[in-house]
C-alpha cells in the first residue's frame, strides 16, 4: 500500500515543480492532500490523484485550454503471493511441492528429471522421508 501513495506524491511533487517552472510569476499554487488523495492547482492547470484501498491510483489532469487526461494504474494481481516461493533458474519452486514436481515444471531441470526417471528414483523422492 506505502508504493502506491509514494508514487501519487512524487506524481505530485513533478507535475508541481514541472508547473512552477512555466508560471514562475504566478503565487502560490494551492493544494491539499491526505492519506489518499492530493490535489493541486496550479495557474489554470488542476491535478489531482486518489489510492484506493486495493492500491489502484487514479491520476486526472484538467489544464485551462478544456484538456483533459486520465489514468489509472493496478497493482501486480499477485503482489503480495511473490514471497510463496523461491525463483530457481527463472521457474518458481514452491513449498508445497515436492522437489520432483518443481524438477517436472522447470524447463532448467530437464537433464535431472530424465536421470531421475532413469534411475528409478521418482517414486522414492516422491515417498515418505526417514
Amino acid at each position: 500500500m506505502l508504493k502506491p501513495f509514494l508514487f501519487v506524491l512524487a506524481l505530485a511533487s513533478l507535475l508541481t515543480s514541472a508547473l512552477a517552472a512555466t508560471a514562475q510569476s504566478q503565487p502560490a499554487a494551492p493544494s491539499k492532500s491526505d492519506a489518499t488523495k492530493a490535489k493541486t492547482r496550479q495557474g489554470g492547470t488542476v491535478a489531482k490523484s486518489k489510492v484506493a484501498a486495493d492500491g489502484e491510483v487514479k491520476h486526472k489532469n484538467k489544464v485551462a485550454n478544456g484538456s483533459k487526461l486520465k489514468s489509472k494504474t493496478k497493482p501486480a494481481p499477485a503482489a503480495g503471493k511473490i514471497a510463496a516461493g523461491v525463483v530457481v533458474g527463472g521457474n518458481l519452486m514452491m513449498p508445497d511441492k515436492d522437489l520432483v514436481e518443481n524438477a517436472l515444471n522447470s524447463t532448467d531441470h530437464t537433464t535431472l528429471v530424465s536421470a531421475l526417471r532413469a534411475g528409478g528414483l521418482v517414486e522414492t523422492l516422491k515417498g515418505p522421508g526417514r
